[in-house]
Formats: structure tokens, C-alpha cells, sequence
């Protein structure tokens, strides 16, 4: 589901006898854009070709082939966006036309639609179809495939059903070690949903908790520390509140996780570097936020990690780095930590951290 190589191809021999035009011009950019890894110039480039051949050519092959290569580009991202330009390639698709890659256009717009439809039952069937035809095709893999097998991923957890879950993120990691292992970004995003898929349902084991644990940890060890609690990717946030989150689930149970931690997991943040976590301080009103009623009545887990700056007074500042499963816990948590202050400051004389995280995890008991 790349840019379309063999239509590409074609192209040059459309428009071999015709003028420069403002399409050509901007479809030369796309792939000089593609060429030098710059992907916010070649989807400008992309979209202007195919506005610009809509306006020249029409409805002319040249112009199925614009409209597939710029939807193509963009349906992963914005797939609002990306539907019409599909569905104008599919219109000489349907004719035989262009030569558009039919499974995988197919692939993308059941993608889009199972997408903008929050993911509905019969959507996902289509989607899923859509996958293994391409898959039937043969034809290389492609990172787009792993992302649309996390996608699918979701939607499968998203209706409770975890197996099914757990295997489409499999198929995910798959796509991604034959095609681009070093994206850390996804590969952390496979590892959480593969992780999650074993701990939210309700019977989940010890065996399941340590499994989700070890992907969790892998996804730790994939980044650096952030450089602070006001400068974070998202993604090591949520897998940290993950992991609280696992850890909640093991010690109410009584499970031992193996191993407990993992020395190569780095500090969440640099300025941590050489700042005692301790320094004496004891909090006097440390008020507890109050479990919400949604995640009990739905027997959820969960964590919140909030980032505080404090000093000789309290808290100064707070900010919620992330909550999972999202808006189940945060504005709760965040509420009572702004009211907390010291009974004993920490000690003066110390290095000290003054961006201090705090976690609440919730689980509910059997």
C-alpha cells in the first residue's frame, strides 16, 4: 500500500506527450519529495497533483492515478481526508482503468471506513477481508500493513473481544519486523495493545500479567529519557501508566511478576539525572481521589501518572502525563493532588527533584 510504483510508472507514459502542466510540475515534487524522506512536502505535492489533473485532465486515468497516490499517502493519518481522493480512484478502478492495485485500494477504503464508522462490527469484517486479500496477493509487506493490523487490533478490543485482539497486534509486529523494526513509536504502540489485550479482560492469570509485564518492559527500554514533565513523546507516558497499571493489577492479586523490574529501563526524565527520588519530605493532606464509578461498574484497571513541581510550600504545578484507559481517572486525580501540602518539606540542603510524578492505580478487588 505504497505510493504506486507500477502506475507510477504508467503515468510517464500518459502524460509522455503532453505539455508541462501544473499536475505534472507538482507530481515531479511528490516523488522528489518521497525521494529525500520528506513526507509533509510530498502530501502537499500529492494533493496539488491531483486537485491540478481534476482541473486539466479530468476524468482521465491520469487523474485515478493522483487521486490513489495522495489518498494512499495520507488514509493512515486522515482518512476523512483521504476517502474522496480514494473513492475517485476507484471509479476508474471499477472500469478497469489507471492501473490502481484493486486489493489494495479496497484495503485502504474499508480501512477509512471502519475508521470514520468508530469501528462498527460489520466494518471490521469488511476491513478484515480486505486485509488477508492483499495478503493472498503475495506482493511484498508493507509498513502500512502494520498499521492497519493495529487498527484492527483496536477495533477488536474496543468490542471486548481480547484474543482476537492480542492476534491482529501479533500480525502487526509481524508487518513490522519484515519491513521497518526500527520504528520505535509503533513497535511501542503493538506492544501496549498486546499487553492490554491480557490484563483488561476479566480472566486474566498470573500468566497473563506477565506477559503483558515483559511486553510493557520492552516498550520502556525502546526511548531515552524525556527531557521534562513539559517536554514528552506521549507514547513513554502512556507505556509508563501501563505498567503502573500491571503492577496494581499483580500486587491485588497477589502475583509475583518476573522480574519485577528491569535495570535497563531508563529514567522517565534527564533532569532526574543525579537527584535523589527521597529527600525526607512527608505530605500531611495527602487526599486519595475517589475511584470512578464508570471503570467499577466495568471492572476496568487503570492508572494515571500526574507531574508535579513542588517546593518548601507544595505543589506548585500539576499536569496529568497520561491516564489509561483515557478519561476514566485523570481530572479525579489531578483534582486532589493540587491540594496536597507538606507536613515536613524535604530537606533544603539536598539536590533535590523538583518535578516530582505521582501515580494512583485503581483495580478492582474480587
Amino acid at each position: 500500500m505504497r505510493h504506486v510504483i507500477a502506475a507510477a510508472t504508467a503515468l510517464f507514459a500518459l502524460i509522455a506527450s503532453a505539455s508541462a502542466q501544473d499536475y505534472l510540475d507538482a507530481y515531479k515534487a511528490y516523488n522528489a519529495a518521497l525521494e529525500r524522506g520528506d513526507r509533509a512536502a510530498a502530501v502537499d505535492a500529492a494533493e496539488r497533483a491531483w486537485r491540478a489533473a481534476e482541473e486539466e485532465l479530468g476524468d482521465d486515468p491520469t487523474t485515478a492515478v493522483l487521486a490513489y497516490n495522495y489518498g494512499n499517502l495520507i488514509v493512515f493519518d486522515d482518512p476523512e481526508t483521504a476517502e474522496p481522493a480514494l473513492l475517485r480512484a476507484k471509479e476508474f478502478a471499477d472500469r478497469g482503468e489507471g492501473g490502481i492495485p484493486v486489493a489494495a485500494l479496497e484495503t485502504m477504503l474499508a480501512y477509512a471506513k471502519f475508521v470514520l464508522s468508530d469501528k462498527r462490527r460489520g466494518d471490521r469484517r469488511d476491513f478484515l477481508s480486505a486485509l488477508e486479500a492483499v495478503e493472498q496477493l503475495n506482493a511484498p509487506p508493507t509498513i502500512e500493513q502494520s498499521r492497519a493490523w493495529l487498527t484492527l487490533a483496536s477495533g477488536y478490543f474496543i468490542s471486548k473481544r481480547y484474543k482476537n485482539a492480542a492476534s491482529a497486534a501479533d500480525r502487526a509486529m509481524e508487518f513490522l519486523e519484515a519491513t521497518m523494526p526500527e520504528s520505535k513509536d509503533l513497535r511501542a504502540e503493538i506492544l501496549i495493545m498486546r499487553a492490554i489485550a491480557k490484563v483488561v479482560p476479566h480472566g486474566r492469570s498470573a500468566q497473563d500479567a506477565n506477559e503483558a509485564h515483559i511486553d510493557i518492559m520492552e516498550a520502556q527500554k525502546l526511548f531515552p529519557p524525556q527531557p521534562s514533565m513539559y517536554d514528552y513523546s506521549q507514547i513513554v507516558m502512556d507505556v509508563a501508566a501501563w505498567d503502573a497499571a500491571i503492577h496494581s493489577l499483580a500486587g491485588t492479586r497477589g502475583w509475583t511478576l518476573d522480574p519485577a523490574s528491569d535495570p535497563d529501563i531508563p529514567d522517565l526524565f534527564e533532569s532526574w539525572a543525579d537527584r535523589p527520588a527521597d529527600c525526607g519530605g512527608r505530605w500531611s493532606d495527602r487526599l486519595e481521589p475517589r475511584f470512578p464509578d464508570e471503570a467499577a461498574r466495568k471492572s476496568q484497571i487503570g492508572a494515571v501518572l500526574i507531574a508535579m513541581s513542588v517546593d518548601d510550600q507544595g505543589v506548585t504545578d500539576a499536569k496529568v502525563l497520561s491516564e489509561v484507559p483515557p478519561g476514566a481517572f485523570g481530572e479525579a486525580a489531578l483534582a486532589v493532588v493540587k491540594q496536597w501540602r507538606w507536613e515536613e518539606p524535604p530537606s533544603p540542603a539536598r539536590s533535590c527533584r523538583t518535578d516530582v510524578l505521582t501515580q494512583f492505580s485503581f483495580q478492582m478487588k474480587r
